[in-house]
């Protein structure tokens, strides 16, 4: 095409006929415009070919997010199997507790164990450098399915952060002020083995006030329990998500 536009322009200028002269305006014109349409063409592929390596950037670039996010999240998940498995064994041994108060047998060296799990706690870290990655180099945007972007907002603003606060809730609000004072109180405790028993067996199973406090704490476990299992069906649907997205991409 520029070869066509350069034969014309030499056409134009070499013919000085008086009929050429005086349709070269017109001959001029239309090779103007047809540089002119040559020129836009060139310019519009040009930002075609610079929009397309852009998105391709941008995508190699969510695709990279999606991958680290994946992996962040499946250390998650395998840390809140293990608090749903932990907590589950602390309810138990509560239970068992419990069933020791209100019961008539006599205390045996197999409830030291039981005892001593009344008072254990966890704490929930998140794997946060790949949402921390996004936030920081590109944004939360880079992520373009909104639903998915939705459920990554959900989980890291909300469910993790809801999830801490419970945990917090339980250890400061219910085990350092009520739960723990009452075991020191009528426990003798070896942090060593993390074991327990009761100081006095008769007075112990007579002790309305104690037992109200472990009956507490299996509540305070179960409500735990509930919110970690929700947690865990929340990372499990937003790796799903990331799974399709990168399959679809």
């Amino acid at each position: 095409m520029i070869k066509f536009f350069r034969k014309l322009r030499q056409r134009i200028f070499s013919d000085n006929s008086p009929a050429g002269r005086a349709g070269k305006l017109s001959k001029y014109s239309l090779y103007a415009i047809g540089e002119i349409v040559l020129v836009v063409i060139g310019i519009l592929i040009a930002l075609s070919i610079n929009n397309w390596n852009e998105s391709r950037k941008l995508k190699e670039a969510e695709t990279k997010y999606l991958l680290e996010l994946k992996s962040n999240l499946l250390i998650d998940l395998e840390d809140i199997n293990h608090s749903i498995s932990f907590t589950s064994d602390k309810i138990k041994s509560n239970q068992i507790v419990l069933e020791y108060l209100d019961g008539e047998q006599t205390f045996q060296d197999t409830l030291k164990k039981h005892f001593g799990n009344l008072s254990v706690s966890l704490h929930f870290t998140p794997q946060t450098s790949a949402i921390e990655g996004i936030k920081t180099a590109e944004g939360i945007n880079i992520i373009k399915n909104d639903s998915l972007r939705k459920a990554l907002s959900y989980t890291y603003d909300f469910m993790y952060k809801h999830i801490m606060y419970v945990e917090k809730e339980d250890e400061h609000r219910f085990q350092y002020n009520i739960l723990r004072p009452a075991l020191n109180n009528n426990l003798k405790l070896n942090h060593l083995s993390n074991e327990a028993e009761p100081i006095d067996n008769i007075d112990i199973k007579q002790n309305q006030s104690f037992r109200n406090v472990i009956s507490s704490n299996v509540w305070y476990k179960k409500f735990l329990l509930s919110q970690y299992k929700l947690q865990y069906k929340t990372v499990s649907d937003l790796i799903q998500l990331i799974e399709d997205e990168l399959e679809a991409a």
